[in-house]
């Protein structure tokens, strides 16, 4: 405790011995003054500061209690970036225990580009696990024991493999043996980092280029969709207060500086594109519905988008569909639902197109595409032969990966890893093929880009044609540079 004059500043974590403190400061006073009045003047003055020291100190906890409620909610519904500062005032506040660690690594591990920020609060947390851990509970100071499999996520995403697989065979050896769930959980994790040092190792040769600055702003830019031609893209990017709808046409081969569509959707709640068709005239989104996610469809006509329409019954259920893409033919929609009666979590389904121009009954693709994990963001090329898709299980580097599936009649082959670098030991998802996947459009965060993510377009070539695809992009022809109309 420090003093400041006469009167001692209150530490919260000293209020245990502040009665003793207390006495020593009025002993102090009364030793300094001689009068009698002006010492029982001065112990008026200093009761009455200790008490609204006190009550300052009793409100201060209040108000930290309440701020811990509205954090564990916001992680009980996934906002992460929303806990984050409310837990980081706990810290701040002078709570270091494992519980809070613990819960800002929880949130930096969830939040892109800063999951780097998990790694020391949760080694910290680690030092003081429990098998007791009460939940929800602000005075709680230890970590459960999940956080041995968050440490080992975080040190998967930071590439720090071996030390990703000791994480989580010390999760597994506290781990309940009748959690059967976890336990395949686990060693899907110690599987995805084997995976990923054996895939790091053969890398694909890739030539990216950045959409530049009329696409993509200081935030998160994400879901790029492409017509045909090149010459229109529907993206989203992170708002202040909701996620827009972008669009953005080409002149003179580039990009012009990008336009918010939202309100043309006339839609109550936000949206986000998830299809666009290749005439660049149809495109599918989703929307949140309280807590319910669901499938719209919006048309480009006389210069303006139409108010969305739901998807119907066949496509829209009770749970959460949240990812839709057409055959180039328009007979064939395949979409992603977390519906009972699945493999997994979410799962791809697909409907034909009936007679009366609506779609029909959902059919599940089938155990070789869906996994007991999640899948998730279909795009089926051209020529309606192969699947582009990203799923957590298959041969998986960790988090989600990009497959690719060949149809043969009615089958689909078995998924292939797109490879490294198209896949990282994070979550990639959202892989837009173009001209039958010779081309793609994806979005990432790079230290060299614009925002905290970018869209980029992506070729995939072979060695022998690096020298001449590197010329061609020096000279211009595969960048996509933006027009500045400022």
């Amino acid at each position: 405790m420090k003093y400041s004059g006469a009167f001692s500043i209150i530490n919260p974590n000293d209020l245990d011995t502040i009665h003793f403190q207390n006495l020593t400061i009025i002993y102090y006073i009364c030793y300094s003054v001689n009068e009698i009045m002006v010492m029982r003047k001065h112990k008026l003055i200093l009761f009455i500061i200790i008490l609204f020291s006190l009550n300052t100190f009793s409100q201060t906890k209040q108000d930290l209690k309440k701020v811990f409620i509205n954090a564990e909610f916001s992680i009980l519904y996934e906002e992460y970036r929303e806990a984050l500062p409310l837990f980081l005032e706990i810290y701040n506040s002078g709570r270091d225990d494992a519980n809070i660690k613990q819960r800002i690594g929880l949130c930096y591990l969830n939040i892109p580009n800063q999951k780097n920020l998990a790694l020391n609060f949760l080694e910290a947390a680690i030092k003081d696990v429990s098998t007791t851990y009460k939940p929800g509970f602000y005075n709680e100071k230890q970590a459960p024991i999940e956080t041995y499999y968050y440490l080992g996520v975080a040190y998967r995403i930071n590439n720090r493999l071996h030390d990703a697989i000791d994480a989580f065979n010390k999760y597994k050896q506290v781990l309940d043996p009748n959690d059967i769930e976890n336990f395949t959980l686990v060693e899907a994790q110690i599987k995805a980092c084997n995976n990923a040092l054996e895939l790091t190792r053969t890398p694909t040769n890739i030539i990216e280029s950045n959409l530049g600055k009329n696409i993509n702003s200081e935030y998160y830019n994400s879901n790029p969709l492409v017509s045909e031609d090149e010459e229109t893209i529907v993206f989203s990017s992170e708002l202040r207060f909701y996620d827009g709808v972008f669009l953005s046409k080409k002149r003179d081969n580039r990009w012009l500086p990008a336009r918010n569509i939202s309100l043309e959707f006339a839609s109550e709640n936000p949206l986000k594109p998830v299809y666009l068709t290749r005439d660049g005239n149809t495109l599918y989104l989703q929307r949140n519905d309280n807590d319910i996610l669901n499938l719209y469809i919006s048309k480009y006509e006389e210069r303006v988008w139409s108010p969305v329409q739901k998807l119907n019954s066949n496509i829209n259920s009770s749970s959460s569909e949240n990812h839709a893409c057409v055959s180039d033919d328009g007979k064939t929609l395949y979409f992603t639902s977390n519906r009972p009666g699945g493999f997994g979590g979410f799962d791809i389904y697909k409907s034909e197109l009936g007679a009366n121009g609506d779609w029909g009954p959902a059919v599940n693709l089938g155990s070789t595409i869906n996994t007991v994990f999640n899948e998730a963001t279909p795009f089926i090329t051209e020529d309606g032969n192969t699947l582009y898709f990203s799923s957590e299980g298959h041969f998986n580097i960790g988090g989600y990966d990009i497959f690719t599936s060949k149809k043969n009649g009615n089958n689909w082959s078995t998924p292939e890893n797109l490879g490294y670098p198209f896949n990282s030991t994070d979550n990639d998802l959202f892989f837009f093929p173009l001209k039958n996947g010779e081309i793609a459009y994806y979005s990432k965060y790079k230290s060299t880009g614009f925002g905290e993510n970018d869209i980029y377009k992506i070729q995939i070539i072979s060695k022998e044609n690096i020298e001449e695809r590197e010329q061609e992009i020096k000279e211009g022809k595969f960048m996509n540079d933006t027009i500045d109309l400022e």
